[in-house]
């Protein structure tokens, strides 16, 4: 009788043996489990964090204000020239216009006008010209130029552009919205003789 009872109280010990250790295996396999994901977490956050864009640094609407520009009287003809013709849907006269004006301009002012020389098509074109344009929107006019700006231009971010008379023709859109757009200023007789002023007399 003892016997039995010693027996039993051995399997009994050793069942309870098999229990714990049983029981501290599933808790380690868990354990290992929470932590292998951790990363896997932590990882999925850091991909998340680098997709969201960085609303510090500048957009294609927050981009710096250009420096006011001048073109002189025959650069202007050039200008009007190049903004006739891409108007007209005409790549290679705007092209014939685009490099007389680059070749009339020094300074700044070719460093803005060189790129339209090397443009590949009218559309690149009318891209280069934009920046020369939103330099010179502000420039006094001589009477019968206006400054003009269409809103809907690159995709609805605007743009200005100079032109001679009052009937518009937008050079950013040719045949395709040729009249789109609004006068913001006209250039006067008063303009013309302050330019005079200013010349250099000889």
């Amino acid at each position: 009788m003892n016997e039995i009872q010693s027996k039993n109280q051995v399997f009994s010990s050793q069942m309870a043996t098999r229990i714990v250790v049983g029981t501290m295996l599933v808790l380690s396999l868990i354990g290992c489990g929470n932590q292998a994901a951790k990363p896997e977490v932590q990882q999925a956050d850091q991909q998340q964090k680098q997709s969201q864009p960085n609303t510090d640094e500048p957009s294609d609407t927050q981009a710096p204000k250009p420096k006011k520009l001048q073109l002189d009287e025959a650069q202007l003809n050039h200008y009007v020239a190049l903004q006739e013709k891409l108007a007209a849907d005409n790549f290679a006269e705007a092209q014939k216009a685009a490099l007389a004006l680059v070749e009339s301009c020094e300074g700044e002012l070719k460093t803005l006008a060189a790129p339209m020389s090397k443009a590949a098509d009218i559309a690149a074109l009318r891209t280069e010209f934009r920046p020369l344009s939103e330099s010179v929107k502000d420039q006094k006019l001589p009477a019968g130029f206006v400054t003009a700006y269409c809103p809907m231009a690159f995709k609805n971010t605007g743009a200005y552009w100079l032109q001679k008379g009052s009937t518009l023709y937008n050079p950013y859109y040719g045949a395709e919205m040729l009249h789109c757009g609004a006068i913001t200023r006209k250039g006067s007789a008063e303009q013309d003789a302050a330019t005079a002023e200013e010349a250099p007399k000889e």
